[in-house]
């Protein structure tokens, strides 16, 4: 997991969603993206990464072996956070029907798929550690409006998941010398 793993999630997403949303509710992969919400150009479906932090649920600690005379430093794992809102563009009256069934369809998605896997990543991608878990996540009303922090861009309601532990693995790394070779001699003691 290198540096590109944080933009990697984040596509994995967008391609997921594009995969569940097209052509049945959005009409095209190019409306699903990642933005944020003042900045939604022609996205039907925003994702934004609002947030990142290290995480809570893993701490890596001890050196690991990337090979017989190499040691890594440890990985950071993170938390990201993101918030998926939908912006329809049909008629005013069947705008807000028209959102609500594509959060559902997301919510239903995400659902089916707990887990981010190493072939969601790309190609060559490795997935980390650990599992890459997608979570839904219970915010208050006060903290959405919160995090909303636009100015002149009305508030929309939006989905808010966790994907966790994202692991970025050090670079650094320190020679080891294995023990080759182990001599051993027996004496006999004698009681007196």
């Amino acid at each position: 997991m290198g540096y590109s793993i944080i933009a990697d999630i984040s596509n994995a997403l967008v391609n997921l969603l594009r995969g569940e949303l097209v052509p049945g509710l959005v009409q095209g992969g190019d409306g699903i993206g990642l933005c944020s919400p003042d900045e939604k150009g022609d996205f039907v479906v925003g994702i934004n990464l609002y947030d990142l932090e290290e995480s809570e649920e893993i701490v890596s600690q001890g050196m690991t072996g990337r090979d017989f005379a190499t040691q890594a430093f440890p990985s950071c794992f993170l938390s990201l956070y993101y918030m998926i809102t939908v912006y329809s563009v049909s008629d005013l009256k069947f705008r807000q029907t028209e959102e609500q069934r594509i959060m559902g369809r997301i919510i239903q998605a995400l659902r089916d798929t707990p887990v981010i896997t190493p072939g969601m990543l790309g190609e060559g991608k490795e997935q980390g550690t650990y599992k890459i878990k997608v979570e839904l996540q219970k915010i208050d009303r006060y903290e959405k409006v919160r995090l909303w922090n636009y100015p002149n861009v009305p508030f929309k309601p939006s989905l808010y998941y966790k994907i966790y532990p994202v692991e970025v693995r050090s670079r650094r790394t320190r020679e080891v010398r294995r023990v080759m070779d182990l001599e051993f001699s027996l004496e006999e003691k004698t009681r007196e």
